[in-house]
């Protein structure tokens, strides 16, 4: 096969080539259907002196359209700063028009950063033309009918700071909701002309594919390619003469487009895979972004991180397998709007649930700076969470501001720190235990001075170390430095010191701190995740990029956390990390259009790297092979250093970085839009942008396109894939337990479970002399009831349910020729079913081991999982049926007192068992009692 010469050939002639498509020619748009409205912005005079004057704002400076899917609070910068060169002092008119899916009456709802007007179906709902931020306006009730389209128009004006517009609407059928995509359509005589355009553009695709590759594929691909070809000339040659509505002309053409892409996509495969090769080295930066905290859990880096501008205060949880990028982002809290300003979230797994801590501007403490917590729904850390309120982080029961906050374990306490904040306020970090991971309920006390900010903590051998970052936060100054405890008395203040800038800034790294610290995935390397500054050059700008490394311990037992990393130094992943699988080189793509080929600026892996101008037409597409049909995580590695006023100088006003905008193909069908953060204005560090795809078994085309509606200038180095929603499988020599047993069980019923460690030790010097487990349960849904050990010489000291749903038990070995060396089961745990679920988890975190010189391992978490079937609703206490409930029913109970599922009479007396718990007991009879008395 050539297909590799291919790839290189291809490039070589794509690039430097003459058939390139014309400049003047827009491609496909991604609203393909027609969705979404149709916004021409302008840009106006200044006066930043007098926000009463609106005169200012007005339409009179057009810079230029772009469409947008529907206002849903995303930021308007990116496009301000493209086309007015500013991202303040300007306006914005969106026109389209909108389909109810009811007929009734509606009433929209708007907020923004600053004003706007909103007309339907030319009368005007909402008027509110100052320049003020974040005040909801309602609009009186309007008569909708069911898909029928109504004229919308929407203008807004931009003074300075933040930008941008939400639109909401709600019936009595319709909840309230950002107004959809899928409620608006872009105005049809632009759609029109627009299409045309496109089908054109696809039109040229083809015979730029048939002149030059037609010899490298089968005759029956050419011809089919080239029938797509006749056909859709057909259909833009008679468009214009068609008797059909505007909007089915569309239609049409929009069908012709996607089956040229389609057609072009299937002559690609054909073509042969590009050329490829293993991601296995990365450099930093790795992506945009501020206080970054990872954890590793079961075979994923899970990464959390929050969006806080006043229209988005959400919280993020982002999954992958490789620590070099942060895979899918999910959705997990919304705050609508009782929250502003959510910094610096960190995620925890403690007792089977996952909690997510961070400070926030709270409504309902006046929007003071207060300690939050949310707790997950399920055991998926991407799954919903719930807030469980602010954490009490004051003193004589008066609830106090608190600046970053995080949490620690030690010794089977949870103990939280966190900066102080406020006028008056003592000099942090404080700290206090926690009664549980939501609660605190005594007052705070303070580690010996020094101040400082974002708390992370770093366990070894006994001694604990608590990092600071201090200096100012947008500065070169920006450092870390530790507080260490070695004597396990956390809330003694003299039982701690302070050593000061172990990590800061070099000449070509600026503001090095907030680190969190992870393992590498088989445990055997540690590692920092930390941010630094995008433009080091700047005196104070607190734009944010997330770097990580390998650090090392010293002899005393301390971190060496060395120097942070240049940019222009190539680190191996970490150990046991698989990287990001494939790597298809964006030098060997097939490209289209004005895109060139460089190699001129630096940190590119491979020969060099593309360029994906401003200029629609555009488009780089690559051959890749899905080993198997499914979602794989795909990542481009990019540059967007373009200058943007207001975030690359002194004191930046924006809220958003500087985003580009690349619309994304699988296959020929549009998937989705990507919207890269800025990058260094050097051009020479890169970022990595990972989105969710999927693709089918074997070949795939993904294209990346510049459309009529894409923000280009962006430099592309290389693709890479791997399989979604698979964990690593890291063969570790760590000690690890488990459990086992039946994964369904039916209510009432009594089952076992048995509790072991793998990955032991044989050496004497590890043998595990004694074990502390705390086993969490769903108290409500099932019951431990007693612990047995299954090892000879090995003893169950203490057995303690510590409260509902939380049991604690203390194992030790009698002995040295009882200790555990080797793997097996240990103990098997009794326990009852209570009630139907379809899942009731269980848990043992934490869990230690100690061997014969007192030196404690933790381990990781377990969880185990059990159904519990049946269990319904409770049975009738009228027993005998005679329709009332009477000391006949009781004494019906009291005689069959005792028996259970296990009884061979059960079927007779099942529905005696009032709580179907599988026995007849006191419960039951104090629940006919009770029956009796009411």
């Amino acid at each position: 096969m050539k297909k590799a010469v291919i790839g290189i050939l291809m490039a070589c002639i794509l690039v430097t080539g003459t058939v390139n498509l014309p400049l003047n020619v827009r491609a496909a748009d991604p609203t393909s259907d027609g969705h979404g409205l149709m916004g021409d912005f302008y840009k106006c005079e200044k006066n930043p002196n007098d926000r009463q004057d609106i005169t200012v704002f007005n339409f009179d400076n057009f810079r230029g359209e772009r469409a947008v899917a529907n206002l849903n609070g995303d930021s308007f910068t990116s496009i301000f700063n493209q086309l007015s060169g500013t991202p303040d002092y300007n306006t914005a008119r969106f026109t389209g028009t909108i389909v109810p899916n009811y007929t009734e009456d509606y009433t929209f709802h708007m907020v923004g950063d600053d004003g706007f007007r909103l007309w339907i179906n030319g009368e005007k709902i909402i008027d509110f033309w100052q320049q003020t931020w974040d005040v909801p306006q309602d609009s009186v009730a309007i008569s909708l009918e069911a898909g029928k389209h109504y004229d919308i128009k929407v203008e807004y004006l931009q003074g300075w700071g933040g930008s941008w517009l939400r639109m909401e609407w709600e019936s009595t059928s319709q909840r309230r909701e950002v107004v959809p995509e899928s409620a608006l359509y872009l105005p049809s005589d632009h759609v029109l002309v627009t299409k045309k355009e496109d089908l054109t553009a696809e039109l040229q695709k083809i015979d730029y594919l048939a002149d030059n590759f037609a010899d490298e594929v089968p005759a029956s691909v050419v011809n089919t390619l080239q029938a797509k070809k006749v056909t859709a000339e057909e259909t833009l040659n008679t468009i214009d003469a068609q008797a059909i509505t505007d909007s089915e002309k569309v239609a049409l053409l929009s069908q012709a487009i996607q089956n040229v892409s389609v057609a072009r996509s299937n002559f690609m495969k054909e073509m042969g895979v590009t050329s490829r090769e293993v991601f296995n080295k990365f450099n930093n930066p790795l992506y945009q972004g501020q206080d970054p905290f990872v954890t590793y859990h079961d075979g994923y880096y899970y990464f959390v991180s929050s969006s806080n501008l006043d229209s988005n205060n959400k919280v993020y949880v982002s999954k992958s397998r490789t620590l070099t990028d942060q895979g899918e982002k999910v959705l997990v809290f919304d705050s609508l709007g009782t929250q502003t300003r959510i910094f610096a979230p960190e995620i925890f797994f403690f007792n089977g649930k996952w909690y997510i801590y961070y400070c926030a501007d709270r409504q309902d403490y006046g929007y003071q700076h207060m300690a939050t917590v949310l707790e997950s729904t399920t055991s998926d850390p991407q799954s919903p969470f719930i807030d469980k309120g602010a954490i009490y982080a004051g003193e004589n029961g008066v609830y106090k501001q608190a600046n970053d906050f995080t949490v620690f374990e030690h010794q089977g306490q949870l103990y939280a720190v966190w900066g102080t904040l406020g006028a008056g306020e003592p000099i942090g970090p404080a700290i206090a235990p926690m009664d549980n991971p939501y609660t605190i309920s005594v007052d705070r006390s303070f580690l010996p001075g020094g101040g400082g900010e974002g708390p992370r903590v770093l366990q070894k051998d006994g001694k604990i170390f608590i990092t600071m970052s201090e200096g100012d936060y947008a500065s070169n100054g920006y450092r870390l430095s530790y507080f260490m405890n070695t004597d396990g008395n956390i809330l003694n203040p003299s039982s701690w010191s302070r050593t000061n800038d172990v990590f800061v800034a070099t000449s070509e790294v600026s503001g090095p701190a907030r680190a969190g610290f992870v393992k590498s995935a088989d445990g055997s390397e540690d590692w920092m995740i930390y941010h630094s500054r995008v433009y080091k050059d700047t005196g104070r700008n607190w734009w944010r990029e997330v770097n990580i490394k390998k650090f090392n311990w010293n002899l005393d037992g301390t971190p060496n956390f060395g120097h942070p990393v240049s940019p222009n130094e190539w680190q191996d992943l970490p150990s046991g990390d698989p990287g990001q699988g494939d790597m298809y080189q964006a030098e060997n793509a097939v490209v289209y259009g004005d895109i060139t080929s460089d190699n001129t600026h630096t940190n590119y892996q491979g020969t060099g790297y593309i360029h994906l101008p401003t200029t629609s037409g555009a488009e780089a597409s690559f051959v890749v092979q899905a080993e198997e049909a499914g979602d794989y995580i795909v990542g481009t590695r990019y540059a967007y250093g373009v200058q943007v006023n207001g975030e690359s100088t002194n004191n930046p006003t924006t809220q958003l970085p500087g985003r580009a905008k690349v619309n994304v193909y699988v296959n020929g069908h549009y998937v989705k839009t990507i919207s890269p953060d800025k990058t260094a204005i050097s051009w020479d560090e890169w970022f990595t942008d990972s989105q969710r795809l999927n693709l089918q078994q074997g070949k795939n085309v993904i294209s990346y396109r510049i459309d009529n509606s894409s923000i280009g200038n962006v430099n592309l180095d290389y693709l890479t894939m791997y399989k979604a929603d698979v964990p690593n499988v890291i063969d570790t020599n760590e000690v690890t337990g488990k459990l086992s047993g039946a994964t369904a069980v039916p209510a009432g019923q009594q089952f076992d479970m048995t509790y072991g460690l793998t990955h032991v030790s044989s050496r004497a010097e590890d043998a595990v002399y004694a074990q502390d487990l705390l086993i969490n349960y769903d108290g409500d849904k099932i019951d431990l009831e007693s612990a047995v050990s299954k090892k000879e010489g090995l003893v169950v000291l203490g057995f303690k349910k510590v409260a509902t749903g939380q049991a604690h038990i203390l194992l030790a070995s009698l002995g040295a020729a009882n200790t555990v060396t080797t793997d097996g089961d240990l103990l098997t745990l009794h326990w009852k079913a209570l009630k139907g679920t379809d899942n009731a988890s269980i848990s043992i975190s934490p869990a230690r081991i100690a061997n014969a010189n007192g030196e404690e391992t933790l381990l990781a978490p377990v969880v185990f999982n059990v159904q519990v079937t049946g269990g319904g609703a409770p049975n009738s206490p009228d027993v005998n049926a005679d329709g009332k409930v009477s000391i006949g029913d009781l004494g019906i109970l009291a005689f069959s007192y005792g028996l259970s599922s296990s009884s061979p009479n059960w079927a007779q007396v099942q529905k005696l068992d009032l709580n179907q718990d599988g026995v007849i007991d006191i419960v039951d009879l104090a629940a006919s009692a009770r029956a009796i008395i009411q």
